[in-house]
């Protein structure tokens, strides 16, 4: 299967991303804001030569995935309080791109 993962930054989707490397061979293509981060997390993680890392402006719905895994959000809870009611449209973009 080839599955994108949206967010990859956050510890949910490395949580998954380690989970998919020890028991599986899916193919994995990461988009996060910072994809450096996600690189470098990789390489701490054995799996840069596995895996690499896109920014969002990368994804497109041109090519074709299998599923499509979004963890994009806010992960501080003061953050999350501070954005307020705003915080359903940084959760409605991305879901909007990955439904292309």
């Amino acid at each position: 299967m080839r599955i994108a993962i949206l967010g990859a930054t956050s510890q949910i989707a490395k949580d998954l991303i380690l989970s998919f490397a020890a028991n599986s061979q899916h193919e994995l293509a990461l988009y996060a804001r910072r994809p450096h981060a996600v690189e470098q997390w990789l390489s701490q993680a054995g799996l840069a030569q596995r895996y690499a890392a896109a920014d969002f402006t990368a994804f497109t719905n041109h090519e074709h995935f299998d599923a499509i895994l979004n963890f994009v959000g806010v992960g501080n809870p003061a953050q999350a309080a501070a954005m307020g009611a705003s915080i359903f449209d940084v959760t409605l973009k991305y879901d909007e791109l990955a439904l292309g």
